[in-house]
């Protein structure tokens, strides 16, 4: 996203002190470079993590799920993520998905991405989540795979000052009404810099789309009435 001074009606200087204030004053609103990251393929880690030579941070951020989920035997894939955070959601419904930066050091982004990739069960590449409605609070940052920052295109890597945390971040996602029954792997990332250099850490995260409730005890009454059929008619060939 990227925002013309000059199409706002206001003088060049006003309209920058004006928007800058109002950032300013914004609660945990981390300020990245989202241009540099479309070369990279919207993705942190070129510039920050150990393929661009720079360090690792494991403990940098948090995922705050619903609970721990293993899908490695079950993963059409065959990616290995071990037990980690879930959230449900049902079609056509919001869920928040939330995080904890844990060590940000003197400044850090954040950044959410993998929303456009497949469901990791039943045959692979069937499944999409897409046609989602983004948290407008967040920033998109495209050509597709879209990855969304807390930040604002155009005004410089300035960061959020880390004062210790941990600080809470959250992305309000709408899932569309016709998005398959599945579960979708998506990912979380922290990347900053310090005196040392750079650093980057990422958590993976489930996304859970299952049928809303009402829907489910439909499913469960047409199976016993199912079920109570076929016993019927066992009983009667008998």
């Amino acid at each position: 996203m990227s925002i013309n001074i000059g199409n706002l009606g206001f003088p060049r200087a006003v309209g920058t002190l004006a928007i800058a204030c109002m950032l300013a004053g914004l609660n945990n609103t981390a300020y990245g470079w989202p241009p540099s990251a479309i070369s990279t393929g919207n993705s942190c880690k070129t510039c920050h993590g150990s393929t661009g030579g720079e360090t690792d941070r494991a403990g940098a951020l948090q995922v705050v799920g619903e609970g721990m989920l293993d899908l490695d035997v079950s993963r059409n894939d065959g990616a290995t993520r071990g037990a980690i955070p879930f959230f449900t959601v049902a079609p056509g419904d919001t869920v928040e998905l939330t995080m904890n930066v844990l060590d940000g050091s003197d400044k850090y982004a954040v950044q959410l991405k993998r929303l456009e990739t497949a469901g990791v069960l039943g045959p692979a590449s069937t499944d999409f989540l897409t046609g989602y409605g983004a948290d407008v609070a967040w920033f998109a940052q495209g050509p597709l795979p879209a990855t969304y920052f807390t930040s604002v295109t155009g005004f410089g890597p300035v960061g959020t000052s880390w004062g210790g945390g941990p600080d809470p971040y959250s992305f309000f996602l709408t899932v569309d009404a016709n998005t398959p029954i599945n579960t979708y792997d998506l990912e979380y990332a922290v990347a900053g810099k310090f005196s040392g250099g750079k650093f980057y850490g990422d958590k993976h995260f489930y996304l859970n789309v299952i049928p809303e409730p009402a829907t489910l005890v439909l499913m469960s009454l047409a199976g016993l009435g199912i079920a109570t059929m076929r016993q019927k008619r066992q009983l009667a060939l008998m």
